[in-house]
């Protein structure tokens, strides 16, 4: 790793560095650590001398944990050298307010930023072509943050807890969204999703209270909705899902208290459990009639929805699917389809259910 702080060469900033050769058969060196990580500032050099020689090395890399907690470091200046950084490579650096990421950079590690408490604006280079799982987790100052198109991914819990983000430019490119890449992001007001999306995982918005805005092009290639992918989103007003989507999730849009108005596409066979338990303000929904299946307790405590037709194609219907809601339910088939649980409807009577409709 090089020598002890006393007589370590002046050329290497503070820093310990690795050396190797690259492929190439180029000496390179990686940053490894900080000599005192109390320190406040940091300029990583472009190239450092190799101990006792005169032969110089590239800087080229960040290694995993280089500045791990390094809780009073409040800006780092990165050479154009650089070309990766490295697992967590600044978590913890909850004084962080400044880093500016050069071009060069090709690689981020996953949690590289996670929970940097002050750090409030980041632009991530056209170099790079994914946002890993937890990079800017619990960084709850973060406001700002500039994502090239090259983006692709955007992997789990990416930006989870990031409390003071409000807005966010999607690239036109995005495919998929991890595991509760935006949780509890509770002051993002909108989000336009493009259309070459074709995952959208579990709990990717869960929790964001202010999320009144959510665009979603009919043409995106989006085969399902994850489970509570929107759950607790309490300013949704309405949403239009795309053409291609199968099937919604268990609880994917539980408790958006003001969600007055879903668009349901035609291709759709599956609607889980929960999925619009507590949706107060739901008013209008057309079932489509490609639907095969509702879960449990799906629509419980709808208390708005004053009516909805069951087409003839919905085969099974869960325990409680309407409880604690009292619409007036116009079914297509006949009577009670033996698919269709004895509970699905607790408080039904003559008045408010008529099978054999004929819309």
């Amino acid at each position: 790793m090089g020598s002890s702080a006393k007589d370590m060469p002046k050329d290497w900033n503070g820093l310990f560095y690795s050396f190797f050769k690259g492929e190439d058969g180029i000496l390179k060196a990686e940053v490894v650590r900080p000599v005192d990580d109390r320190l406040k500032s940091v300029s990583i050099p472009s190239s450092v001398s190799l101990e006792g020689t005169k032969i110089r090395a590239q800087v080229v890399s960040i290694s995993d944990r280089a500045f791990y907690g390094c809780a009073s470091l409040k800006s780092v200046r990165i050479p154009q050298t650089i070309e990766s950084i490295g697992s967590a490579a600044f978590a913890g650096c909850v004084s962080l307010e400044r880093v500016a990421l050069p071009s060069s950079i090709t690689s981020i590690g996953d949690r590289a930023f996670l929970s940097c408490g002050s750090l409030k604006r980041i632009t991530i280079p056209s170099s790079v072509s994914s946002v890993a799982a937890y990079m800017f987790c619990d960084c709850v100052s973060l406001k700002d943050v500039q994502l090239p198109s090259s983006i692709t991914s955007l992997g789990n819990k990416a930006f989870e807890g990031c409390v003071s983000l409000r807005t966010l430019l999607i690239p036109s490119g995005l495919v998929s969204i991890g595991y509760s890449c935006f949780g509890m992001c509770v002051s993002l007001k909108s989000i336009s999703l493009p259309s070459t999306l074709e995952s959208l995982g579990e709990y990717s918005f869960n929790k964001c209270f202010s999320l009144a805005s959510v665009s979603i092009p009919s043409s995106a290639p989006l085969g399902s909705l994850g489970e509570s992918v929107f759950k607790g989103c309490h300013s949704l007003k309405s949403i239009a899902l795309p053409s291609f989507l199968g099937s919604i999730g268990d609880s994917a849009f539980e408790d958006c208290f003001d969600l007055q108005e879903v668009m349901l596409p035609s291709s759709l066979t599956t609607i889980g459990s929960f999925v619009f338990k507590n949706c107060h303000s739901l008013k209008r929904l057309m079932l489509p009639s490609s639907l095969a299946s509702i879960g449990d307790y799906a629509f419980n405590c709808c208390t708005s929805l004053k009516s909805l037709v069951i087409p003839s194609s919905v085969q099974t219907v869960g325990d409680e699917a309407f409880g604690s809601c009292l619409p007036y339910l116009y079914c297509e088939a006949p009577s009670r389809p033996s698919g269709w649980s004895e509970e699905w409807f607790p408080l039904a009577d003559t008045r408010h259910v008529r099978w054999d409709y004929k819309s």
